[in-house]
């Protein structure tokens, strides 16, 4: 499986996840509000693989690395692959929390949040 690959199949996952707790947790479908929330966990969840990559590539370099500009800075590389990998698991894990979320907005199935709305 090529890195490319690895990358959509875990942004769809995550997607996945986050499109299965909104509707469970709403209990209705995706509405055009939750586009944004779709897409940005597509991107956070696409950018884990690399992550993976870049830390373990600090551990493990390439034999041809002796021979590029890169030689020397292993210890940044794994650094930017722990960065990269932590920012990505924030961000969603905040997408799920946002999708778990019940929305406040008024409904025909419940009328009282019709009266009470402002």
């Amino acid at each position: 499986m090529t890195p490319t690959q690895k990358s959509i199949i875990c942004g769809a996952l995550c997607c996945l996840v986050v499109v299965i707790v909104k509707v469970f947790r709403q209990r209705k479908m995706l509405s055009l509000d939750d586009v944004g929330l779709v897409v940005a966990t597509c991107f956070t969840g696409s950018n884990l693989p690399p992550a993976v990559f870049l830390f373990f590539y600090g551990i493990f370099p390439d034999a041809l690395l002796d021979h590029t500009a890169l030689h020397g800075y292993e210890k940044y590389i794994s650094y930017s692959g722990i960065a990269l990998f932590f920012i990505s698991l924030a961000g969603w894990y905040k997408y799920i929390v946002t999708a778990w979320e019940k929305s406040t907005e008024a409904t025909v199935s419940n009328p009282v949040s019709l009266v009470t709305a402002k």
